[in-house]
């Protein structure tokens, strides 16, 4: 059975967080915590995400520890961005401030500072209790919109979490790395292709559009020349073009200025190669032939995983804006340096990108190309 609830704490405050999960579990309730649910050789941060998506409810014990721990502030946000239920328990008398305030303005807490700790715990079964059914009565509503798909590695059974709208795509398994197709629905079994007639794009080249690296590179790469609408208009493009050539067309339709055209070419010109015989005139290109792919460097193509965990972590400083931020910056970076660099100027404190840097060599983003 899955975990029904994440507890969020800060390493200093483990103690009272494995107090809670026990009397939790004790009272019949299921529970994700670190690092008891993290599998060995497994992935920290990726395992965290998969923890919070797995989880209807998450229980942030907050303290003047959780109010400083950066970990905590990514894993609420985190569970924002997820749309998951929390429900701060604060043993101490703290008001929480900066991202962390920011996350949990208007959310009501679960006052527990008054010792001992273990007093409050049947209010607190009962009040997990009622979130969880209302977490279900909302799953149950939005069932037919998105909808998280549950499912298993074929290689090793990990339990895994994927969005709906993701299906038919490829992604890693958290805890062997086995390639796994994220299932339509509960007819098709997990890491099983989907049959050719179900495809929404049957002529589109599966290695090139409907891999993750691809799409995600060329939504990068689109999100620079028009902003923050380029994924919907690739999302749009690829269910309403037949062929590669259309396809890009389409895309090349959207950006209204013949230098951003070309840029975006450069960029992922590779990944769509033009055909002479396919699709419709390029829109609003100047009539100077387009260089050929060969003699444009390839840009680099980040390991999705570690661009998704990248975000998190500068969003922590700045907000939902990070997702813009570093998709801009992957589709102008060479290299890891420099994408890094890209992203702290971002930031206008000093202070800031010190911060954001040391979480990212701490290990926070397993930066890597694929």
């Amino acid at each position: 059975m899955p975990p029904e609830i994440f507890i969020s704490y800060a390493s200093p405050d483990k103690g009272v967080a494995d107090d809670l999960c026990q009397a939790l579990e004790a009272a019949g309730l299921t529970c994700w915590i670190a690092p008891r649910n993290i599998e060995p050789s497994s992935n920290w941060s990726s395992s965290i995400m998969q923890g919070i998506a797995e989880c209807h409810v998450v229980a942030l014990i907050l303290s003047a520890h959780s109010n400083e721990s950066v970990h905590v502030e990514r894993e609420v946000l985190y569970a924002v961005e997820r749309g998951r239920i929390i429900i701060p328990v604060r043993i101490e008398a703290i008001t929480p401030t900066g991202s962390l305030g920011y996350s949990l303005v208007g959310v009501q807490w679960f006052n527990a500072a008054q010792a001992p700790f273990s007093q409050h715990f049947a209010p607190l079964v009962a009040q997990m209790r009622l979130l969880l059914q209302h977490a279900a009565a909302n799953s149950q509503a939005r069932s037919q919109q998105l909808r998280d798909i549950h499912f298993q590695c074929g290689r090793c059974g990990q339990h895994l979490v994927a969005d709906a709208t993701g299906a038919g795509e490829s992604i890693h398994c958290s805890h062997c790395h086995q390639a796994i197709i994220i299932p339509q629905s509960k007819e098709h079994p997990a890491g099983e292709q989907r049959p050719a007639a179900e495809k929404s794009k049957p002529t589109v080249s599966e290695a090139q559009l409907l891999s993750p690296a691809a799409v995600a590179r060329i939504e990068s790469c689109l999100t620079t020349a028009i902003g923050p609408i380029g994924p919907v208009v690739v999302r749009k493009a690829m269910a309403m073009t037949a062929s590669l050539a259309a396809f890009r067309t389409e895309l090349l339709a959207s950006i209204p200025v013949a230098d951003d055209q070309r840029t975006f070419l450069h960029c992922c010109g590779p990944l769509l190669p033009a055909a002479a015989t396919e699709g419709a005139p390029l829109a609003k290109l100047p009539s100077a032939p387009t260089p050929p792919p060969a003699s444009v460097p390839a840009s680099p193509v980040f390991a999705p995983a570690a661009i998704a965990d990248l975000k998190v972590t500068l969003a922590t400083f700045v907000g939902p804006l990070a997702k813009v931020l570093v998709n801009r910056a992957t589709a102008r970076a060479t290299s890891i340096p420099e994408l890094l660099d890209l992203l702290a100027t971002e930031l206008n404190s000093p202070a800031d990108r010190e911060r954001f840097l040391q979480a990212v060599k701490a290990g926070w983003c397993q930066l890597h190309r694929k």
